[in-house]
């Protein structure tokens, strides 16, 4: 078989591919390990602490069954050369863990925008649609690619998948605009009033790229892009993308349990210092201007003769 030809290539990627993957599960594992000491001695509510560790460790049982299952599609495909068996762990294993992960990322995203726009329903509107949708055709992908004489992602399963990473790639994409406009808006009223503690916690470079996904959704939209034209590529970035999945809500889960999240008490104290700001300013200006108001000549008198009758 020459070198050049498109399985060779595939096969090439799909190496590289999972070689990454090893590597970037094992620097999950360590996020996710310490997301949930943080968590465990944190002063969060205890549900809330139940439900961030819940959700973390279905995400890495999720990330690890999905490493297993393309540790075994290797073996079937390069140790005994059976494509069918490989494809067959793809959609038993691989695409139901993927589809979980991405479900349970968007879904926190989602929370997040609603959180930092003050639970403003209508902020999560459009993005819920999308979300929807992504979820709906990432179903139907797994059930497509489950079924009889699949090869891997072929016909109307194909078209479902790019579609579905597509969709959420979009959602992503949505969703850093969203809360990077909400961040730096909230570090222009910091900076007005001169709040640098809160400015460097909350709105940071550091703080909008985490709190934002933002390296999910430019991630997201290369895969997208190259899954829609086939290109061989495509494995090694779509582990990338897989990666940031569940990295990405896992790095805000780490902030929440570090206490350098946005929460409604940050959006409260935003609210409180503006105020506080405008008050300041107000009594300042009319301080500033009762000391300029002139006095008549007629008034200074009669307030001396008040003065000596008193006296």
């Amino acid at each position: 078989m020459a070198n050049g030809s498109p399985l060779i290539a595939l096969e090439r990627n799909l190496y590289i591919g999972n070689t990454l993957c090893g590597l970037l599960v094992g620097a999950y594992t360590c996020i996710c390990l310490q997301s949930i000491y943080h968590l465990r001695h944190s002063r969060l509510h205890k549900h809330h602490k139940q439900f961030f560790i819940a959700y973390s460790v279905v995400m890495l049982l999720a990330t690890v069954i999905s490493f297993a299952a393309i540790g075994l599609c290797g073996r079937y495909l390069w140790i005994d050369g059976n494509i069918l068996k490989a494809a067959r762990w793809i959609g038993v294993m691989v695409g139901p863990s993927l589809v979980v992960t991405v479900v349970l990322s968007d879904g926190l995203l989602l929370y997040r925008v609603f959180i930092i726009f003050g639970k403003s329903v209508w902020a999560v509107i459009l993005p819920s649609f999308i979300y929807l949708a992504a979820t709906s055709l990432g179903i139907a992908t797994v059930v497509k690619i489950n079924e009889p004489n699949n090869i891997l992602l072929s016909g109307r399963a194909s078209k479902f998948s790019v579609t579905a990473i597509i969709l959420s790639a979009v959602f992503n994409i949505l969703v850093t605009i969203m809360i990077s406009v909400r961040l730096l808006w909230a570090q222009h009223n910091f900076r007005k009033h001169a709040v640098e503690s809160k400015e460097r916690t909350y709105t940071g470079v550091v703080a909008i790229l985490v709190e934002s996904a933002c390296p999910l959704a430019i991630s997201g939209l290369i895969a997208a892009i190259l899954d829609s034209q086939k290109h061989p590529v495509t494995y090694p970035v779509a582990v990338v993308w897989a990666f940031f999945v569940v990295a990405s809500p896992q790095l805000i889960i780490l902030r929440v349990a570090k206490g350098k999240a946005w929460s409604s008490s940050t959006m409260t104290a935003e609210n409180e210092t503006t105020i506080q700001f405008q008050v300041r300013s107000s009594s300042h200006d009319i301080e500033a201007s009762m000391e300029h108001i002139p006095v008549s000549e007629s008034e200074s008198f009669s307030v001396l003769e008040e003065a000596q009758k008193s006296g």
